[in-house]
């Protein structure tokens, strides 16, 4: 399973002058208040893994691959996202899994980049009220008459 960066969204001046050490180290602690109950492993900048019990992820960098695809993986997935900077995503793996993530994703306000997936991820149905197609007797207001004779 694996999420990549389509777009992200544009640095404030100040981020594009700190060294990049420092952006990683900043990056991690982020991770750390994000996420606290996955243990962080610090690799090579930029990569970064994460683990729970039952769940790992790395992050690449550019893209994001997990070991199971569980929505708990892709919450994770979508934080790191977040924390990112990324707008928009496209998602990897067995096909449940992209539906899941992309549902998952649009909740969040992201963006997809793969418009196949997108018009695959059913929109939710608007919740309208119930209006009778006919009016009935009980309406008084209703153009409903029985007593209407033709001469």
């Amino acid at each position: 399973m694996k999420m990549m960066s389509g777009k992200r969204a544009p640095a404030p001046e100040e981020q594009k002058s700190k060294p990049e050490k420092q952006d990683f180290e900043d990056y991690l602690r982020e991770i750390r208040k994000r996420l606290p109950e996955w243990t962080i492993v610090p690799m090579d900048p930029p990569r970064v893994g994460l683990e729970l019990p039952s769940s790992s992820l790395v992050d690449e960098g550019d893209r994001v691959l997990g070991k199971t695809g569980s929505d708990r993986e892709i919450e994770a997935m979508l934080e790191l996202a977040g924390i990112k900077g990324w707008t928009t995503l496209r998602f990897e793996g067995p096909e449940d899994f992209v539906k899941r993530a992309s549902e998952m994703a649009l909740k969040r306000g992201f963006g997809l980049s793969d418009m196949e997936v997108l018009s695959s991820v059913p929109e939710p149905a608007p919740s309208l009220p119930e209006i009778p197609l006919y009016p009935s007797k009980e309406d008084p207001d209703g153009a409903y008459d029985d007593d209407l004779k033709c001469d």
